[in-house]
This record gives C-alpha cells, sequence and structure tokens, in this order.
C-alpha cells in the first residue's frame, strides 16, 4: 500500500511538474510574441492574453481532476485490492471492447 501511495504522490509530482513547465513554455512564448508583435497591436495581444490565461486554468482544474481521480483510485485499491480491481476492468472490457480492442490492454 505504501509503494502504491507513492507511486501515486511521484504522479501527483510529475502533474505538478508538468504544470510548472507548462507555466514556463507559455511564459516563453508570450516573450517571443511580444518581441514579435507591434506596439499598435493591442486587440490581439488581448486576445492573445486572455486565452492563455483560460487555458490555464483549464489546465490547472483538469490537474485538480486528475489528483482527485488518483485518490479515488487509491481508496478502490485499498478496499478491495488491485487484483479485484483488475478484475473488474477485465470483465468490463470482455463486455465493452471487441478483441482487437483488448489486445493493448493485455
Amino acid at each position: 500500500m505504501a509503494n502504491l501511495f507513492n507511486g501515486e504522490q511521484n504522479n501527483q509530482n510529475a502533474s505538478e511538474s508538468v504544470q510548472a513547465n507548462l507555466e514556463g513554455f507559455v511564459a516563453n512564448q508570450i516573450r517571443q510574441q511580444e518581441k514579435s508583435a507591434k506596439e499598435d497591436d493591442n486587440l490581439d495581444k488581448e486576445k492573445r492574453d486572455q486565452f492563455i490565461a483560460r487555458a490555464l486554468a483549464v489546465s490547472k482544474r483538469m490537474n485538480k481532476e486528475i489528483a482527485k481521480a488518483q485518490e479515488k483510485s487509491i481508496l478502490l485499491n485499498e478496499e478491495f485490492g488491485n487484483g479485484r480491481i483488475t478484475e473488474w476492468r477485465n470483465e468490463h472490457a470482455e463486455e465493452v471492447l471487441s478483441k482487437q480492442q483488448q489486445e493493448p490492454m493485455e
């Protein structure tokens, strides 16, 4: 169980690292665009800034949803065990996926 938690913690750290990398990438792109943009191009700058703000907000929200899903996964594994979860996942796959679609899961 500690290994499972540590794995989930590593995933969260990786998610936070991705968020930081995304913000750094966006900041670099903004600087590059500002260098190449005209000073009288305020409308495009405002639209770009609004777009970036929305994109970052959505990214943060999605990272929170991922963390919440990972927490639920940990709780399910603690309650039912990984073997049972895998059994249910395979049973579900047999019911809804074709044999060809199931192969990549194995």
